[in-house]
């Protein structure tokens, strides 16, 4: 039994979590990289300034929940193999 669900958590790991995190990731550089674009850009005016301060933020957070959920399945992994 353990070596079955030691299976199937390393395929869903593989198959399903990596590649999610690996797209998320990507997606979140596009999204920091934009919002440093546009503060570089416009610079004078304040409303695209607090956007891209917004953009550059939540990516931020994105990359930081990322981190957590990959510390977290090394965790269950870590725990749960023999």
């Amino acid at each position: 039994m353990a070596a079955t669900f030691n299976g199937i958590l390393n395929t869903i790991n593989k198959e399903l979590i990596n590649p999610s995190l690996r797209f998320l990731l990507w997606l979140a550089i596009a999204v920091f990289v934009y919002g440093v674009l546009k503060i570089i850009m416009n610079p004078d005016n304040p409303d695209i300034l607090s956007e891209g301060r917004r953009h550059v933020l939540w990516s931020l957070a994105g990359f930081v929940i990322m981190l957590l959920v990959f510390g977290i399945i090394n965790l269950i992994k870590a725990t749960l193999t023999p």
